[in-house]
């Protein structure tokens, strides 16, 4: 089993964020830049993919231990 990476990493990370921040549990949202930031990369099997280099930071709200373990 194999999956292809998008080049356009940034895309996919945006994807997190939304879909996340819709459960309800997340309680902040941020990005941090490294100071050297990866911006390019090849993968092992040689494709490449670039993005801004920005993390993507999400903290957990507190209430969120309670709302999964009642599910």
């Amino acid at each position: 089993m194999t999956h292809k990476i998008d080049p356009d990493i940034d895309l996919e990370r945006d994807y997190v964020e939304k879909t996340l921040a819709n459960t309800g549990l997340i309680a902040e949202i941020s990005h941090f830049l490294p100071e050297n930031p990866m911006k390019e990369a090849k993968t092992a099997t040689g494709g490449s993919f670039h993005s801004s280099g920005q993390v993507l930071i999400l903290k957990l709200a507190d209430g969120g231990k309670d709302l999964a373990a009642s599910h």
